[in-house]
């Protein structure tokens, strides 16, 4: 998606969301009440360096992060909403030697063999439309 269809999709999404009755509050897996809505979030993965460079060099402040095999940046906006960068270390990170470290030796495992055997199968099957769900919970 490029840049310009994707603020349409945000001034979409802010225009749907303004009209249609939501509830600031829903309750939560254990029942307590939680804020609907958490401060939107853009994710960019980027490839090259040249282009980590670029858009860095355009955001102003940021916070570095760190992640797995990913390095990045995350420009928090005084509204909350964020936008990440993030980019493969070996991109734009140097890999250094700095020390070494005993790994213990494992003992050999052989894993016990298991006689076939029939065991249940589970899927969830759903409405055809959580309309139908209304009568359900009285709504």
């Amino acid at each position: 998606m490029k840049k310009e269809e994707y603020v349409k999709a945000l001034r979409e999404l802010a225009e749907f969301v303004e009209k249609t009755d939501l509830p600031d509050q829903v309750k939560d897996f254990y029942g307590e009440k939680v804020d609907s809505f958490d401060p939107p979030k853009l994710f960019l993965y980027l490839r090259s360096k040249p282009e980590f460079v670029d858009i860095v060099s355009k955001i102003g402040a940021y916070e570095k992060t760190k992640t797995g095999g990913f390095v990045g940046v995350k420009k928090i906006l005084p509204s909350g909403a964020s936008m990440m960068l993030d980019i493969h270390s070996e991109q734009i990170c140097k890999k250094v030697k700095v020390g070494t470290r005993i790994v213990p030796a494992r003992e050999e495992e052989i894993i016990p063999a298991e006689p076939e055997q029939e065991e249940d199968v589970y899927e969830w099957q759903c409405p055809e439309s959580f309309n139908a769900l209304k009568e359900e919970v009285g709504a």
